[in-house]
C-alpha cells in the first residue's frame, strides 16, 4: 500500500521542474521562517534559493511539514515551513516567490485574457483605467487596466492573419484580451508554462469580478540596452532648455528680438 501511494504521481506539478514556492507567512523563531506552498520542483535541506522580486540569496536550514515535522525534502503540492538563513524577516514579504534557477520573472504590467464574470451594479462596464484588486498566488495588489486589445467570440473564429477587432468597453459575461499595470513590480508565469503562477482573479468591493490567466510578460531588458542613455539625454535637453528659458527672462528683453540684434551685430558689412 505505501508503495502504491508513493509511486502516484501529481499531474501539471513536477518535482524535477525548477522551485517556485509563494510566500505565504513569515515569522520569527530562532531564525527566520517561511510558510507556503510547493507549487514546483523539490525543497530539501542545504538548498541555495533566491527571492524574487529582490534576488536575495538564501539557505535552507530545516525543512517542516504540518510545521513541527521535519523532513529532508518536500515535494510539489505539499504545505511548508522552512528556516533560512541569509535574510531578516523584513526582507521577505507575503507573494513574494523563493526560486531556484532560472528565476521567475518580476513584472509591472502584462497581457492576458479576462473572463468577465459578474460586474458590479454602479460598475457595469470595463475599460482602460478600471482599477480593482488583483489576487495571484498569495500576492495581492491593486490593479489597472492599461488597454483593451480584443475580445474573444466563442462562436465566431478568427479569420487566418487577420488583426484583432479593437474595443472601447466590455459588459459583463464577455471574454477579452486586455493589458493590465500595477504599481510595483510582482513575480508571475505565463499561464502555459506554470499555470500555478499564472492565474489570477480580480476582486472589486470584496466580490470576485473576473478570473484571468497570463499570455504574455513583457520581454527582460538587456543589459546593454540604451534605456538609461536616453532618458538621461531628455533630462539634459530639458535642463539645458529650462536654463535658456531662465537667461531670457533674467535678461528682460524678447528672445526673438535679443537673437535678431546678435546677428546683425555679428553680420559683416556689405562691400559697395
Amino acid at each position: 500500500m505505501i508503495g502504491c501511494l508513493d509511486k502516484l504521481t501529481i499531474e501539471g506539478r513536477s518535482a524535477e521542474s525548477p522551485v517556485r514556492i509563494p510566500v505565504l507567512d513569515r515569522f520569527y523563531e530562532r531564525g527566520t521562517m517561511v510558510m507556503g506552498k510547493v507549487e514546483s520542483g523539490r525543497i530539501a535541506k542545504g538548498m541555495k534559493l533566491t527571492i524574487m522580486p529582490t534576488k536575495q540569496e538564501v539557505k535552507v536550514e530545516q525543512v517542516y511539514v504540518n510545521e513541527t515535522t521535519p523532513v529532508f525534502s518536500a515535494k510539489p503540492g505539499e504545505n511548508v515551513s522552512f528556516k533560512v538563513s541569509g535574510a531578516a524577516i523584513e526582507e521577505i514579504c507575503k507573494g513574494f516567490v523563493l526560486c531556484s534557477a532560472p528565476v521567475c520573472r518580476a513584472v509591472n504590467k502584462f497581457t492576458c485574457q479576462l473572463a468577465l464574470v459578474e460586474l458590479l451594479e454602479h460598475r457595469p462596464i470595463f475599460t482602460s483605467g478600471y482599477t480593482c484588486m488583483l489576487h495571484a498566488h498569495t500576492c495581492e495588489t491593486e490593479v489597472t487596466c492599461s488597454k483593451l486589445l480584443s475580445q474573444v467570440n466563442a462562436k465566431v473564429k478568427p479569420k487566418p492573419g487577420a488583426p484583432p477587432r479593437p474595443i472601447c468597453f466590455a459588459k459583463q459575461g464577455a471574454v477579452v484580451i486586455a493589458q493590465l499595470s500595477v504599481p510595483e513590480t510582482i513575480c508571475l508565469e505565463v499561464f502555459e508554462d506554470m499555470n500555478q503562477l499564472g492565474r489570477f482573479t480580480l476582486r472589486d468591493e470584496g466580490k470576485s469580478i473576473a478570473i484571468g490567466k497570463i499570455l504574455k510578460l513583457p520581454p527582460e531588458a538587456s543589459p546593454g540596452s540604451s534605456g538609461g542613455a536616453a532618458g538621461a539625454t531628455t533630462s539634459c535637453s530639458r535642463g539645458r532648455a529650462a536654463r535658456r528659458r531662465s537667461r531670457i527672462v533674467s535678461a528682460g528683453g524678447a528672445p526673438t528680438a535679443g537673437r535678431g540684434a546678435r546677428r546683425k551685430l555679428t553680420r559683416p558689412a556689405r562691400r559697395s
